[in-house]
């Protein structure tokens, strides 16, 4: 009667607790991270309602609240981005290990390198995109619905509580209605650009 042979002989028992804990530790750094993604983002949702709650039940608060609102927004995801590089350098890492470790502990058979891979992750952390990649990505998943509903709440309010004609209304204290709106039409074609061209980075198996 043959003996069955060992599926794993290149993992030492020493070796496949090690990867083990590692896999736990990734793991429970990448929900971590996620649920900071989810606070951040909640964060924002949470302050915009606020403003905006403000800015319509009283005629006299200026619309300029919902300009210093972008910039706050603005403020979240560039936190968010950063987050989200962590985030996904440990996604890496797990798929990483359930690829090629597991399947190598339960058919003997794992992605090439992949040890020599998951060292050097691990020797010399580097993030697999960069803060532009992941700026986009988050506002394309999230922020760009975040900015769009800004857009028509501060349009509304300049419709709504209109004194004179519509681009003088748009002014802020000395700068003139037209260059307000013009900052605000290139703002947000770049970030529309951002979101669609760089934006469409995806994650691994996502």
């Amino acid at each position: 009667m043959s003996q069955k042979s060992d599926p794993t002989p290149s993992l030492d028992s020493t070796t496949v607790i090690g990867l083990v804990h590692l896999y736990r530790g990734e793991l429970g750094r990448m929900v971590s991270y996620r649920i900071r993604l989810d606070t951040t983002t909640n964060w924002a949702i949470v302050t915009n309602v606020g403003l905006t709650t403000v800015a319509f039940s009283n005629a006299d608060v200026s619309h300029a609240v919902f300009l210093f609102a972008m910039v706050l927004t603005f403020f979240f995801l560039q936190l968010e981005a950063r987050r989200f590089r962590v985030y996904e350098l440990s996604h890496r890492r797990v798929r990483l290990l359930e690829r090629s470790f597991y399947g190598e502990v339960l058919t003997g058979q794992g992605e090439p390198n992949w040890r020599e891979t998951l060292a050097a992750s691990l020797r010399e952390p580097s993030h697999t995109m960069s803060h532009v990649q992941a700026f986009a990505w988050r506002l394309r998943r999230n922020y760009l619905w975040i900015y769009l509903g800004l857009l028509l709440v501060w349009l509304m309010k300049l419709e709504l509580f209109q004194t004179s004609d519509f681009i003088a209304q748009a002014h802020v204290a000395a700068i003139p209605g037209w260059l307000v709106i013009f900052i605000v039409l290139v703002f947000y074609s770049f970030g529309g650009v951002l979101a669609f061209w760089v934006g469409r980075y995806r994650l691994e198996d996502d």
